[in-house]
């Protein structure tokens, strides 16, 4: 049976949304849409709800809201989330609009000095004679490249990522204060609370693993070496204590590539695990929905209709979420993963062919975060069959009448729509995809050992 205080959760959800008299029968205002950037196609998400108002997105959450458990969560992940913007001097101010200081314009530049100091080692190697060294710096080029994308992603598409991962949650915890949507907002956000400082550990674990690989050599083998093979200024690469002031210079580089991976993981991680509640709450209006059938008596079928009227539209809202996820992440993530594959298969060639001890973390930390990518798009497809499963499934659809089955049949078109991250001709961003790549990069490690 369907409570009072369920009625009352339902009237009020569907008050929000204002209908409009149309020829004999009620049609629904398209919800608001839960994405504001400057740069967002209107036409595209035209079709799936209009823009939220400027006060509306860049609201906060209320100080005597603090207390509610789900936004301890958003606020904790979203201060997090700041915390790694402000350090390489990116903030977002009035009118959705970027603010760069001078910590972003030094993190450019050292990026763009380690880069060219990269290439400048190949050349150098190779114009030396040393045709098979000039590989390794070039392997650590690849890996270092994938901060380069990380970063760009991050600087240009920053007011992008702060609609998805900070004001999406925000809306439906100002809309979602109370009740059984609150508890379920609520659980999704400790959920991905806990992921978000699983993975930070792991990125700090994986940088600390990189860094301190040279002073276990030292400490086993009485050999030092450096962390990257590449030629530092002002540091002579033929003495131990230039060897050690150039491990210095690169540790420094490596703590920045760590904070601008845990940002950009961060990211993906908070956009996707969003999409998760957002299936959950249409799971939740799914089975009231089903309710209101199986008990006719308390509700009329113009109210059915509208509140299955109103879920569709909430559909659609998140087709235009899951858009703006791939338009942000896609190029980056294709750009990423053909870097650090190729990065990979030369740093397993300079390893079997001239002992190069530090390519061995350089590989291994590419490989995790690789295999991580593949986790997460999984994840996201997995959401989506658990939306049509939801729709299909959970729900006795037979008991609607006509109108709402064909309602219902469009609703289960659009959870049908394909929902995962485009890599271009690698495929989509999952775990099949992670295996193939693993089997590729030995075939092409096995045809530079033909060739070289």
């Amino acid at each position: 049976m369907i409570t009072k205080d369920t009625l009352e959760t339902i009237n009020a959800d569907l008050n929000r949304s204002n209908y409009l008299n149309n020829a004999e029968r009620q049609i629904p205002v398209s919800r608001t849409t839960i994405l504001k950037s400057e740069n967002v196609r209107h036409n595209v998400l035209k079709n799936h709800g209009t823009l939220l108002a400027d006060e509306e997105q860049n609201s906060k959450v209320e100080t005597n809201d603090n207390d509610l458990e789900h936004v301890k969560y958003h606020n904790k992940m979203v201060g997090r989330f700041e915390l790694c913007g402000k350090f390489f001097g990116l903030d977002i101010v009035y009118g959705n609009a970027m603010y760069r200081n001078v910590l972003f314009h030094m993190t450019s530049g050292f990026l763009v000095f380690v880069l060219s100091d990269i290439l400048y080692t190949a050349y150098d190697k190779y114009w030396n004679g040393r045709r098979l060294e000039f590989l390794e710096p070039l392997g650590a080029f690849g890996a270092v490249f994938t901060l380069s994308v990380k970063w760009v992603n991050t600087a240009f598409l920053y007011n992008h990522i702060k609609c998805l991962v900070i004001y999406t949650p925000r809306y439906f915890i100002n809309k979602n204060k109370n009740g059984a949507t609150a508890d379920i907002i609520a659980k999704s956000l400790s959920r991905t609370s806990r992921i978000v400082d699983i993975y930070t550990w792991g990125v700090i674990g994986v940088t600390t693993s990189y860094i301190i690989f040279p002073m276990i050599i030292f400490l086993s083998q009485n050999e030092v070496i450096a962390i990257l093979p590449i030629y530092i200024p002002f540091c002579d690469p033929n003495t131990d204590d230039g060897i050690v002031l150039g491990n210095v210079i690169q540790m420094i580089f490596c703590s920045y590539g760590a904070i601008a991976t845990v940002m950009f993981g961060m990211g993906i991680l908070m956009s996707i695990c969003n999409y998760g509640f957002l299936v959950e709450l249409i799971q939740h209006d799914m089975k009231l929905l089903d309710n209101m059938w199986k008990h006719t008596d308390q509700t009329t079928v113009a109210y059915r209709h509208a509140f299955l009227r109103n879920i569709c539209s909430k559909v659609q809202d998140m087709r235009s979420y899951v858009y703006m996820v791939k338009k942000t992440y896609e190029l980056n993530l294709l750009v990423y993963f053909f870097m650090a594959y190729s990065g990979q298969v030369l740093c397993i060639f300079s390893i079997t062919q001239n002992n190069w001890l530090s390519g061995y973390t350089t590989a291994g930390v590419i490989f995790v975060e690789m295999t991580f990518y593949c986790f997460v798009g999984t994840g996201l497809v997995t959401m989506g069959e658990k939306l049509t499963r939801t729709l299909y499934h959970d729900c006795d659809w037979f008991n609607f009448d006509s109108k709402s089955k064909r309602m219902f049949q469009m609703l289960l078109h659009l959870s049908q729509m394909r929902n995962s991250l485009e890599l271009g001709p690698i495929g989509q961003l999952n775990m099949g995809t992670g295996v193939n790549i693993v089997k590729s990069i030995y075939s092409y490690y096995a045809f530079l050992n033909e060739v070289l």
